[in-house]
């Protein structure tokens, strides 16, 4: 392990830093350029889209309760208040922005993960921002999802705080080549967001082992609200999470992405989203640079492997570098 996870509290420790990292200029241009055509940006960048895709492929997904996809459409809203806890995401939102979790109680009642009571006006207004763009890329309109939260795992669930975990890989030309695990905190309210609060936890690529526990770029020992060691991770049912990442890059076409996964209690591993742009702080998270592995994918790979044979090279060549 680690000698970041023997710190014997959970404060932080020094901000880390990540020798010869990739940054964004040269991701832009020498990978998502490069390996991404802009006709497929649609299909990750529109979760709707990406479910359909990922349907034909047999790949599984949360399932959508229901779209709205004006204010008119709140009604359905009705329809599905069976469902004790929801989420309603913009189909088009970037950064897990406009994500709502919310409880139901009744009719009309609802509430934030965290309890706090949310009336039906504030929802519809939410809704309103989403119908907007407010929440995409470009500021273009878009249209709401609502699914069931997905029940998580029994093993991951104890790591987080009230939650969903998800597990992050980056994916380049078919390999899975880094992978990180996401925990919600009190501070990120139940949402798997570094951006917001959420821990990142590099996993090693062989076997999905914790590496170090980032926070606000601070190094973390253990969980602050769950009290639970992090050096102790090891996500179960790793082998067909990477095989569902490899898969996601014959799915999509792209070459460069991030796969986000989720672990259902009942279903197993399931395609949350894809991401064209994936962000640089699994680099963090994990201590290393994706900048060797990228090279070595790129200078050295056959280009014609199966899924679970660019795993097994993966497994291989990265479970040192």
């Amino acid at each position: 392990m680690s000698d970041q996870f023997m710190l014997s509290t959970p404060k932080y420790s020094i901000e880390p830093t990540v020798r010869g990292a990739l940054n964004l200029h040269r991701r832009n241009t020498d990978f998502i350029n490069r390996y991404n055509p802009k006709h497929l940006f649609d299909l990750a960048d529109n979760k709707i889209k990406t479910k359909q895709k990922a349907r034909l492929c047999q790949i599984q997904t949360p399932h959508i309760l229901d779209i709205i996809n004006n204010i008119k459409d709140v009604y359905k809203l009705r329809s599905i208040r069976h469902i004790p806890t929801i989420v309603i995401k913009p189909a088009q939102g970037s950064g897990g922005r406009g994500i709502l979790i919310l409880n139901q109680h009744g009719p009309g009642q609802f509430s934030k993960i965290n309890g706090e009571i949310i009336s039906f006006k504030t929802i519809c207004q939410h809704l309103e921002k989403i119908f907007r763009g407010e929440y995409t890329l470009g500021g273009y309109a878009d249209v709401a999802m609502v699914e069931q939260v997905v029940p998580s795992h029994s093993y991951l669930k104890d790591y987080s705080l009230d939650g969903l975990p998800d597990i992050r890989i980056i994916v380049f030309a078919g390999y899975p080549i880094m992978a990180m695990l996401r925990l919600a905190t009190s501070m990120s309210e139940g949402k798997a967001n570094l951006h917001q609060g959420a821990i990142g936890v590099g996993l090693n690529i062989h076997a999905g082992q914790a590496i170090k526990a980032i926070q606000f770029n601070r190094f973390l020992s253990t969980h602050p609200d769950t009290g639970r060691l992090l050096s102790k991770i090891q996500v179960p049912f790793w082998n067909k999470m990477l095989h569902l990442a490899a898969q996601c890059y014959d799915m999509s076409g792209l070459g460069y992405l991030g796969v986000d996964i989720v672990l259902d209690a009942h279903r197993g591993p399931l395609l949350l989203e894809l991401n064209a742009r994936p962000g640089l702080s699994i680099q963090t998270t994990n201590g290393l640079s994706l900048l060797p592995r990228l090279k070595t994918i790129e200078n050295l790979c056959p280009m014609n492997m199966t899924p679970q044979q660019r795993i097994n090279y993966v497994k291989k060549e990265f479970s040192t570098l």
